[in-house]
């Protein structure tokens, strides 16, 4: 379905309570409806739900209505924040959601710190998948996009990974404060509009490559893929591009150990084949 206000769409979804799997195109709310305090439709056998709107507004109203306890893949996209981003009814819905496992974050550039997230990842703990598409807002100008994007979500985010790769939910350690975020992971990719630096942390998110295969003492985070598309035209004359010799060292030896890492610029190059080419290993 497409183009239907998100009021519309729950009129619907009453109607189909027998309903397995649903995409929601370009939903709106251009009456600016408020999100619901409580959901009012409960879809027992929905286990797939792809949702697009242009504001995230839309997709707000329409999730805080829903009950979706059986949900394992969820698809959030939306073309603009708008100036009511209403993150709390993707919080609580995500709390509803217990069963989920494929979470895909399709959103424009991120106007957020970690922090303001990190409620929405903390809902969801049972996720083994995720997908983080960052994309450029409709509503900004080049002149609005921040100089160093990845600093403002992106890197507090691995850096939380890759402090947190050898905790789980049940280790004693794990404060509320610093409990691991997604303690089930197994799959992460970024799909990003800007150029990803290899920070040095970024590794050490699957832990310490030596203990990969064996019985740490410290449970680990069960991450096995990492999978970064960038913006990044294609190869240029440009050194930075490359990832520096020192980390891909280390991403060459988790490989080995048998991670899934992939770097690919959007026109299509094999950027850590073309660092290993650059470094002459």
């Amino acid at each position: 379905m497409e183009y239907l206000d998100a009021n519309k769409c729950l009129d619907l979804m009453r109607l189909t309570l027998l309903l397995e799997s649903c995409n929601l195109s370009n939903i709106t709310n251009y009456n600016w409806a408020p999100c619901y305090s409580n959901p009012i439709v409960t879809l027992q056998h929905l286990t797939r739900l792809n949702i697009e709107s242009h504001s995230f507004s839309a997709s707000a109203v329409y999730l805080s209505a829903l009950t979706l306890p059986n949900l394992a893949h969820l698809t959030v996209s939306a073309f603009a924040t708008g100036s009511d981003y209403r993150l709390t009814s993707l919080v609580r819905f995500l709390e509803r959601s217990t069963n989920l496992q494929y979470l895909s974050l399709n959103i424009p550039n991120l106007p957020y710190a970690f922090r303001s997230l990190k409620e929405i990842f903390q809902a969801a703990s049972s996720v083994t998948h995720l997908l983080i598409a960052e994309h450029r807002n409709e509503d900004e100008s080049e002149d609005d996009l921040p100089a160093d994007a990845q600093h403002i979500m992106l890197n507090p985010f691995l850096r939380h990974l890759a402090e947190t790769s050898h905790y789980s939910s049940d280790n004693d350690d794990c404060t509320p404060a610093f409990a691991p975020l997604f303690p089930k992971l197994e799959s992460l990719e970024l799909s990003l509009y800007y150029s990803f630096t290899w920070e040095t942390f970024v590794p050490e998110i699957f832990g310490i490559a030596t203990t990969l295969e064996s019985n740490s003492i410290r449970p680990r985070r069960p991450l096995k893929s990492l999978r970064v598309l960038d913006t990044y035209p294609d190869i240029d004359s440009s050194e930075s591009q490359y990832i520096p010799k020192t980390i891909l060292l280390r991403v060459l030896n988790l490989q080995a150990h048998g991670s899934e890492i992939i770097y690919n610029h959007s026109g299509g190059s094999d950027m850590i084949a073309a660092s290993r080419r650059f470094h002459e290993i």
